[in-house]
């Protein structure tokens, strides 16, 4: 899925299972080196090193270019996220 607003890409929505409504998308062989659909979170943490934000919910990482974020459902890896920017929802 795609998130634009005004016309401008900014957020990137890749799931990591398949569900009735994202099968068609769902999973990936390799998103990031060391990182697949079924990976842990150590498992990322081991691929990406310290992230910048975490919860029981997500492990977030900043570049250049805007944020990664490897969201959660249990320990189970349900998507990855990536942003332009991150919006403070308080």
């Amino acid at each position: 899925d795609f998130l634009v607003l005004e016309g401008v890409l900014r957020t990137i929505f890749i799931y990591a299972r398949k569900t009735r409504s994202h099968e068609r998308y769902a999973g990936w062989p390799s998103l990031v080196a060391g990182i697949d659909a079924t990976s842990s979170r150590a498992d990322i943490q081991n691929a990406l090193g310290e992230p910048i934000a975490t919860s029981h919910e997500f492990i977030r990482y900043r570049n250049e270019h805007g944020y990664l974020q490897f969201e959660f459902d249990g320990e189970t890896l349900s998507m990855a996220v990536v942003l332009a920017e991150v919006v403070d929802r308080e």
